[in-house]
This record gives structure tokens, sequence and C-alpha cells, in this order.
């Protein structure tokens, strides 16, 4: 029993919270250059970031802090900043940008990409 309860006390802790509301953003991956993967190659699954869109307003969560967000239309970069650990993983795209959009969150050499409306 004892056991129990402190399973139930933990779990909030491995949940990931996001505003009721939000909109999860279905994430895939490509590995930007294949050859630049250093020792032998992947040794487990690649580990997808969770991203929720609220309007103009995306949260990464903090796995990702320090990479790079894009949004990207016909191969042409629009919009790109740093994912900030002082912004809690969360990003703002002015307002003026609407339309669809490639979202990229780069890691290299992996670049993980979804779709999304403005």
């Amino acid at each position: 029993m004892k056991k129990i309860l402190v399973l139930f006390a933990l779990f909030p802790l491995f949940c990931h919270i996001h505003a009721e509301g939000d909109d999860q953003v279905i994430i895939n991956y490509i590995i930007e250059n294949p050859g630049s993967q250093q020792g032998g190659g992947q040794r487990g699954p690649v580990t997808l970031p969770e991203v929720y869109q609220n309007g103009h307003v995306f949260t990464t969560g903090t796995s990702f802090l320090g990479r790079t967000f894009r949004l990207v239309n016909n191969g042409e970069v629009v919009f790109e900043t740093i994912i900030n650990s002082g912004d809690g993983g969360v990003v703002v795209i002015p307002e003026a940008i609407t339309g669809n959009y490639e979202l990229q969150i780069v890691d290299n050499p992996y670049i993980y990409y979804g779709f999304v409306l403005l």
C-alpha cells in the first residue's frame, strides 16, 4: 500500500504539463547528414519532442532548450530563434506571420519537423 501511495505522489513529476486548449503538433524527424554520426550510429529510438501550439505560442518542454526553432515556407526560413530556458521552452511567433508552415527543431544531426497553421 505504501508503494502505491509513493507511486501516486511521484506520478505528476513524470508528466508533461501543458495548458488546456493547446493542440499537440505531430512531429517526425530526419537525419540531415547521415554520414556525420559518430560511434557507429543510433543505439536506441530517437526521442521526439512534444510540441504544443496555442495560436502563435508554441511550448516545447525543457528537453530541447538551446536548440534552433524554425518556421519554413517553400524552403525559405521565415522565422528562427533559439529555444531559451528563460522562456521555459515557450516560443512566441509574431502575429504578422500567418499561413501554413513547416515547423523545424534542429538538434544536429536531427531535424524534427511538423506542419502548423498560424
